[in-house]
């Protein structure tokens, strides 16, 4: 059964669990830890502000039992290994009910009641107070990750400004010191089953929450969070999963403002509809990268981690297209420039900045870095300077249709182009963009086909799958390994789509749209190897696999078979010798040894026979050599 989260990219759900929990999220790609890592990773935690949290974000404050309990049933109805949060357990629990003293008493509790304690107690505790708290829970969280234990202290460093007499500040202290012995020094000790529970309970969590990017952008104005691309849906998702729909898109905020103007002009086929939808686009990346994250602008502790998460949201949202035009970087340039857009800056005495590109600009260099790291979709996060050289570079280029300029080549050429291929080349191009270069690799391979061959599918991926996977093997350097890899990788999925839109496209249909057919087997074999379907993060190509495999005749299947015949009689010839070659080495090694013990042999016979004169006592005298020798 399909889910919402279906339409989310995979990368953008990666992006959550890696910043609610990055320990639990290695552990599940299978990083090892110690028994005490792996504990931690699924336990209750402090999660910011007054907030626990388990697993992926499950924030045990915030929301209520009911909400949380009903996530919970759905995964133990669908594990073996439940998680059971109404199972009593015997803790120790301070004996005064004000907090004060030593004293302490055995308490039946469970995971239920804790979790419902603490949002009480919570709940009552003045602004002031809560403050304390969570220097209490920072202090045990730092501790805690580094497996270190934690006394409760004797009394708390409180800031006088706010605790001016004596009796206020014990009263305080007792209060959380309750809180601390009789609730969250026991919360914490509760963990999810496993990491598998962990990923089904933070999907159940997702799906639960899918609506809720929709609303963020759609409201009441209409349908277009669906008209979003799986990036850019998992971009607005990830943020409201984060904050809620009303926390950075509430309605009348800005982004979801220039969502809905993009979504509403982004497939006209007029300049100045385009040209809105690119500006609006531009705008809303800026306010997901740079303006979503008040707690950077106002210097707060957190503000690293959170800024880390827009920068990776902003480009999971993307900017622009891979097949970005010229003219489409010059409009992006024209916003970048746009001095409507301000910001001030309440930490440096209102400090005003104007234009998308001097606030990135300002935000980058003042208040947190872009971070010397690859991004979710395992691109170098890039600055906002970088980002304006590549813009001001694709404003430079030729704008032009690629596909029809090599339809055009081929046909100067007498050359033919298949209808898999142009296909093809279409769906990459509208993905990743085609440039007409002889060094880039679709181009270079195009051009060496038809010199002397029409441009079909199946020497295409010849060149751009097969002989790219040698060329990735010889590779050294890491990043060029990498960049191979990706292309075989765009390759394959282009296809596959290409191949699902021609209906599941196979010999029969290809040979009567195009009149042509693969006759080479070594190719077919090569074709068919290389898409053959793989796990663990490859492309789909059951579909592209099938294709293949359709023009395998059954005179190709006979000599597959016949091939297959003579390699198995000829590696058991090769056996046959081996085991030959084997036997006379032990042969002439036990000939050896043979002749070894012979020659031990003859020497001691030398020695038994004859006599031999011996000088004792000086007297000479001869002995038998047998007895001499003792032999």
């Amino acid at each position: 059964m399909s889910k919402k989260i279906d339409n989310l990219a995979s990368e953008s759900l990666n992006l959550i669990k890696s910043f609610e929990n990055d320990l639990l999220f290695k552990l599940e790609e299978g990083t090892t830890y110690s028994d005490w890592k792996k504990g931690f990773a699924l336990s209750v935690h402090f999660d910011g502000k007054e907030n626990y949290a388990i697993g992926y974000g499950l924030d045990l404050y915030v929301n209520n039992w009911t909400t949380i309990k009903g996530w919970i049933d759905k995964v133990n109805d669908v594990v073996t290994n439940d998680f059971n949060y109404n199972a009593k357990k015997t803790f120790k629990v301070l004996k005064n009910e004000n907090g004060s003293g030593t004293e302490e008493e055995d308490s039946s509790l469970s995971f239920e009641d804790l979790v419902t304690d603490y949002k009480i107690e919570v709940k009552q505790l003045s602004k002031e107070e809560k403050k304390v708290l969570i220097w209490l829970q920072k202090t045990l969280k730092s501790l805690r990750v580094s497996n270190k234990s934690f006394s409760f202290p004797n009394e708390f460093e409180i800031n006088e400004k706010l605790y001016n007499n004596l009796d206020q500040n014990t009263a305080t202290y007792n209060k959380i010191r309750k809180i601390y012995y009789n609730i969250i020094r026991h919360l914490i000790t509760f963990k999810l089953p496993d990491t598998d529970y962990a990923d089904k309970l933070f999907k159940e969590i997702a799906e639960s929450k899918y609506d809720s990017a929709k609303t963020a952008i759609d409201r009441s104005y209409g349908d277009y969070f669906s008209k979003l691309s799986k990036y850019q849906k998992g971009a607005v998702f990830s943020m409201t999963y984060n904050a809620g729909a009303n926390g950075l898109f509430k309605d009348g905020y800005t982004s979801p403002k220039k969502i809905r103007e993009y979504v509403k002009n982004k497939d006209s086929e007029v300049d100045s509809d385009k040209e809105k939808a690119i500006k609006a686009r531009t705008r809303a990346w800026y306010e997901l990268r740079y303006n979503s994250c008040k707690e950077a602008w106002n210097r707060e502790s957190t503000r690293r981690g959170l800024a880390r998460r827009r920068y990776n949201e902003g480009d999971l949202f993307g900017l622009y297209e891979d097949n970005i035009t010229s003219k489409e970087a010059k409009w992006i340039l024209e916003a970048f420039e746009d001095k409507a857009v301000k910001k001030t800056d309440k930490k440096n005495n209102n400090k005003e900045i104007k234009s998308i590109y001097e606030i990135a600009k300002y935000f980058e260099a003042n208040i947190v870095a872009i971070p010397n790291e690859k991004n979710v979709l395992d691109e170098k996060i890039k600055g906002i300077e970088d980002i304006k050289k590549d813009l001001e570079n694709k404003s430079k280029e030729t704008d032009s249709k690629p596909v029809e300029e090599i339809k055009a080549e081929a046909k100067e050429k007498g050359r033919f182009l298949d209808n898999v291929s142009e296909e093809f080349l279409k769906e990459y191009n509208q993905k990743y963009g085609l440039v007409l270069d002889k060094e880039k690799p679709i181009y270079n391979s195009i051009t060496k086909i038809q010199e002397h061959n029409d441009v079909l599918i199946f020497p295409l991926m010849d060149r751009l799958v097969v002989s790219m996977e040698k060329e990735k093997e010889k590779a050294r350097d890491e990043d060029k390994k990498n960049a191979i890899h990706q292309l075989i990788n765009r390759c394959k999925e282009t296809l596959e789509e290409v191949i699902n839109k021609l209906g599941g496209y196979k010999q029969i249909a290809y040979k009567k749209d195009n009149n042509k057919d693969l006759t080479n087997l070594d190719r077919k074999r090569r074709l068919i190897a290389n898409f053959k379907p793989k796990q663990f993060n490859c492309p789909d190509t059951k579909k592209s696999h099938e294709f293949f495999e359709s023009f395998m005749t059954e005179e190709d299947k006979k000599k597959e078979e016949a091939k297959k015949e003579s390699e198995e009689k000829k590696q058991r010839e090769e056996e046959r010798k081996q085991r030959e070659a084997e036997e006379e080495k032990k042969r002439k090694m036990y000939a050896q040894e043979s002749e070894k013990k012979k020659e031990v042999e003859r020497e001691k016979a030398k020695k038994r026979e004859g006599w031999i004169i011996v000088h004792e006592n000086s007297e000479v005298k001869y002995m038998n050599r047998k007895e001499y020798y003792g032999v």
